[in-house]
């Protein structure tokens, strides 16, 4: 990429300046290369017929379940009234999905992706703009602009770099799109919190449509809600309804953290940058703790027959956004060891410290899918069932290979104590004698 715009600039032009042109319109790009592709897919989708009965295009997830259970995955089916239950769920959700794409326009669709593509690019600008702004002394006393060594801070080159890019960078990208998407979750806020607890209470757009056949009001409210979500579902999705707005705080928390990087990234301010990430991920923490944005997952006892026995909620994704902060704080602790001189923390404990937080960060992902795996009813029961056995019966043998290296180790230790009982103690002794 860097030789790619070394090659694209002009002579006599700094690289620098290209690519800080290119971030500026970036976003713009972006933009207009959404906009097209929203256009062909909404022209496409609109055309495509709706999903008939027998419907046998299942998921590969339905394939997998219908195998646990015994059944063919994909079978004839005589009308509504043979199909199997799989069958049925597959052609509900791809009716409800016919039904959304039947109802979206071009626009739906690309402030859709427009809201996920700003929201990707946001921290990746930010942190190039704030580099705009980070100075460096070098030995002679002079300082410059860290992100480009031939700018010197202060100098006429670096106030047009402020001006022109760095300026406008800030107030339309990094304060901008937060600011955007406030004012438009600020003016949806009745619509996207009915969206919410219609989603809470397990109702489909197909089910509102269905509903609002008889009520044209209802039906338009409907078609509203689906826009909603269609429009900002990536902002409060998962959220409780009065928390829809939540994710504005993490994007906050991550600009925030990308300032403390950029800013207090010289060798003499780690101990500044340690306490400003400390900081902020200790304010996340409490706030998190505090408020619990996220939605219970609601989960479903079914007996042998299938029918729902017992129903039951679980926080669980705030207990592992919980979790993840409360690593991410002990991870920012326990490095703070590797800054410090060899008479206070010796090199093994640096190198333990090391080893004990990788291996914690790299089990965090399978600790986190075991769980969802154990506790979601979405997964097929005889699949949860052989989990629990395949870990049951790896616990058994990691005991038993636990307790048999304990039971060699003590008769090695026992051989070696034997070894050193002196001559004359072993010669008198009754059983030796024999």
């Amino acid at each position: 990429m860097d030789c790619a715009i070394y090659n694209l600039t002009p002579v006599g032009t700094s690289p620098y300046w290209t690519q800080s042109v290119m971030v500026l319109l970036s976003p713009f790009y972006v933009l207009l290369v959404l906009g097209v592709f929203s256009f062909l897919v909404q022209r496409r989708m609109r055309h495509q017929p709706a999903p008939q009965r027998p419907y046998t295009k299942l998921g590969c997830f339905a394939r997998i379940k219908t195998r646990f259970k015994g059944a063919p995955a994909e079978g004839p089916a005589e009308g509504e009234a043979g199909e199997t239950p799989e069958q049925a769920e597959a052609f509900n959700k791809a009716m409800e999905s016919w039904l959304m794409w039947q109802s979206l326009r071009a626009r739906d669709i690309f402030v859709s992706l427009a809201v996920v593509g700003m929201f990707m690019i946001h921290s990746s600008t930010a942190k190039f703009v704030f580099g705009m702004f980070k100075c460096t002394t070098t030995g002679a006393g002079v300082s410059h602009l860290k992100a480009n060594m031939h700018v010197r801070c202060g100098g006429d080159e670096h106030y047009a770099i402020i001006s022109s890019v760095a300026a406008p960078c800030l107030i339309l990208w990094v304060v901008g799109i937060p600011l955007t998407l406030y004012v438009l979750l600020q003016r949806n806020q009745k619509e996207i919190q009915a969206t919410v607890e219609k989603a809470s209470s397990g109702a489909n757009f197909s089910q509102s449509m269905d509903e609002g056949r008889a009520s044209q009001g209802s039906k338009a409210e409907a078609t509203k809600m689906l826009r909603m979500n269609a429009r900002y579902s990536y902002l409060f999705k998962g959220y409780e309804a009065r928390h829809f707005m939540w994710e504005l705080v993490v994007m906050m928390r991550k600009l925030a953290l990308l300032a403390g990087v950029v800013f207090f990234a010289d060798p003499d301010s780690h101990a500044l940058q340690a306490w400003w990430v400390l900081m902020v991920v200790s304010t996340s923490l409490v706030s998190h703790m505090a408020y619990s944005p996220f939605v219970d997952t609601v989960q479903h006892v079914r007996d042998a027959q299938g029918n729902i026995v017992r129903t039951t909620t679980n926080p669980w994704l705030d207990y592992l956004e919980r979790l993840s902060l409360i690593f991410s704080l002990a991870l920012f602790s326990g490095g703070q060891l590797l800054f410090m001189p060899p008479e206070l923390v010796a090199d093994w404990v640096k190198v333990a410290c090391t080893l004990a937080l990788s291996t914690i960060f790299a089990a965090w992902p399978v600790v986190c899918w075991s769980y969802f795996a154990v506790s979601s009813d979405k997964v097929p029961a005889s699949l949860r069932d052989r989990a629990m056995a395949c870990c049951r019966r790896f616990t058994r043998r990691t005991a038993a290979v636990s307790m048999r290296n304990s039971e060699l180790a003590h008769g090695v230790e026992l051989v070696e104590v034997g070894s050193n009982v002196p001559d004359d103690v072993s010669d008198a002794h009754p059983a030796n004698n024999t």
